[in-house]
């Protein structure tokens, strides 16, 4: 598939502000950089957190588009509300502490999904291998064959027209569960991208105040979403 250099993507993020602070402003300043990101929606789940450093990001540029919250509304809403907020043809979810650690591994990664033929049924996330394993060359690869392993929805890609809002029931887990389901009930596939240098992931909800949650989200899952 030719490139199209008019094609847009919106960046959701949502954020406790709990990620490497330094890290998160070198990706939102490579997002704001990319011709191709129509804008980067924040979304802040904890409006109480020092505003002083908020702004320095804020003003980094036109293209962030801030959506405060008056309490943590979690990630599977707020993956919602961003899509609703959306104004680019392409959806780039984005945990806060995924580090994006190039411009050009940003434009591999948008370069290699608008090659793919299936760009606009399916859905295309982070393999397992990119946590752990150092990239062998700068060619970024897709597959559709591996499947969905740890840390796959850390970063992920789709069409709006794709989407399907999560239950808001679900609050932090099974989100891109969810979506890749009804990705897969209408035709579409589920995509890999392999050999990217990726961070840890789920820093924020490595807290174990997040349990119950957990508990929660997954009896919720598994009785009434994963049929």
């Amino acid at each position: 598939m030719q490139i199209s250099y008019t094609m847009t993507y919106s960046v959701i993020i949502p954020t406790l502000w709990k990620c490497n602070l330094e890290d998160f402003y070198k990706t939102l300043r490579i997002f704001c950089g990319e011709p191709q990101i129509k804008e980067i929606i924040l979304i802040d789940n904890d409006i109480t957190f020092k505003q002083t450093i908020k702004s320095n990001i804020l003003n980094l540029s036109p293209k962030i588009k801030y959506c405060p919250q008056d309490e943590n509304i979690y990630v599977n809403p707020a993956w919602n509300l961003g899509e609703s907020e959306a104004r680019g043809e392409h959806l780039m979810i984005v945990n806060d502490d995924f580090h994006i650690t190039s411009k050009k591994t940003l434009k591999n990664i948008i370069k290699t999904h608008q090659e793919n033929k299936d760009i606009y049924t399916s859905i295309y996330g982070i393999s397992t291998s990119c946590y752990i394993e150092e990239p062998t060359s700068n060619k970024i690869y897709l597959t559709d064959n591996e499947g969905r392993g740890t840390g796959w929805g850390c970063f992920f890609i789709l069409h709006r027209y794709t989407w399907t809002d999560i239950p808001n029931e679900l609050k932090i887990w099974f989100g891109d569960d969810y979506l890749t389901k009804h990705v897969l009930s209408n035709g579409g596939k589920v995509y890999t991208f392999k050999n990217i240098k990726a961070s840890p992931f789920s820093q924020t909800l490595s807290s174990s105040t997040f349990n119950s949650i957990l508990d929660n989200d997954t009896k919720i899952y598994m009785e009434k979403y994963d049929i």
